[in-house]
């Protein structure tokens, strides 16, 4: 893949931040629920520790973060999904416990990908106690080299043409990573694990990383998002169109020019899973990016941005958006005093029942 010969995405950022996080916030995904609230869903406080949840009625302005599951590692990779109109989540890792022993008593769903079912978006429960992916699953492609936890990316979960589609990470090689999925009929029995096919071809040769899959449905329209790492050490945000199957994504052009990640800026973003449309404009449809992702730059805030276009699914011209949102002065005024009051103003689930 050579993404010098692509075009640049360029998308207008219109809120430096839009919400403030966590600094080991990861895997955001974003929800216009049915209830009509947008929710911003992500794994926030330490690796694997929490799933927080913020809330929207524009998509500009968010309540402060609150706790909705812990003690699982369904909480490093909560993925939700809308599917006819109920909400629905995967996550899980799969532990190493010889090399990760600590883990064992801790945390618990550490031998898979499970599946959960919520009707509000605040309150998750487990349709089944067991996993319905693990690493014994038929042609799951394990890391050649020890690795303490396996499925440890963000996952993807689409419904297309009568059939679900669930994508995680493949790790093929050390430092190089690819996306493997199956496919199911009713979201617990799923075939034998494949791997992504890219167009251009993913070559290993050339260390290309696709850290993990953001894949969603957007109004019955399909995209994908991968922050996609190269050898020289710098990468981008891509942007994906799949062909009929799902299984082969086609590359169509990158993020905006600065790259996602620039070592000697020591810069990190990551796209927010989802987009939402404008709720005053609906030509306007709403990206979000994860910016300094893991806090790399020590002295700058890990901040959730907005950026947009008008053009509809169509990643291309850009219009300059103009917000009058007198929210937006009410958020960094009152921000602060928000998330003060946020410490004492949330429910937390830890345990976790049969549908």
């Amino acid at each position: 893949m050579n993404v010098s010969e692509k075009t640049e995405i360029k998308l207008k950022k219109v809120c430096s931040v839009v919400l403030k996080l966590d600094p080991e916030a990861a895997y955001c995904s974003i929800l216009d629920c049915p209830d009509g609230k947008i929710r911003l869903y992500y794994r926030g406080k330490g690796r694997s520790k929490e799933t927080h949840v913020c809330e929207s009625n524009d998509g500009i302005t968010f309540s402060p973060p609150r706790v909705i599951l812990r003690k699982s590692f369904i909480c490093h990779n909560f993925s939700p999904f809308i599917h006819e109109g109920k909400l629905y989540a995967i996550g899980g890792k799969a532990i190493n416990y010889k090399l990760k022993k600590k883990h064992k008593v801790k945390k618990k769903h550490g031998d898979g990908l499970y599946l959960l079912y919520s009707e509000n978006g605040l309150s998750w429960r487990l349709v089944q106690e067991s996993p319905i992916i693990t690493l014994s699953h038929p042609g799951f492609i394990r890391a050649p080299f020890n690795l303490k936890g396996e499925i440890d990316s963000p996952i993807s979960c689409i419904y297309y043409q009568k059939k679900f589609y669930l994508y995680f990470r493949a790790n093929i090689e050390k430092g190089v990573r690819a996306i493997q999925y199956a496919v199911s009929d009713n979201l617990l029995d799923w075939s034998e694990i494949r791997l992504v096919q890219f167009n251009p071809a993913f070559d290993v040769n050339q260390k290309y990383n696709f850290y993990g899959p953001y894949f969603f449905d957007f109004e019955g329209k399909i995209k994908g998002m991968i922050p996609c790492f190269l050898k020289d050490g710098k990468g981008f945000i891509g942007l994906f169109d799949p062909d009929d199957g799902l299984g082969v994504w086609y590359f169509k052009g990158w993020f905006n020019k600065a790259p996602v990640f620039a070592p000697e800026q020591r810069k990190f973003f990551f796209p927010v899973k989802g987009i939402i449309r404008n709720r005053h404009n609906p030509d306007i449809l709403h990206y979000y990016v994860h910016s300094n992702y893991l806090k790399r730059k020590a002295d700058q805030p890990v901040t959730i941005d907005l950026y947009i276009h008008e053009n509809h699914l169509q990643f291309g011209t850009l219009k300059k958006l103009v917000l009058k949102y007198p929210a937006l002065v009410r958020l960094s005024l009152l921000g602060g005093l928000l998330r003060v009051m946020s410490k004492f103003k949330y429910r937390v689930s830890t345990v976790f029942k049969t549908r």
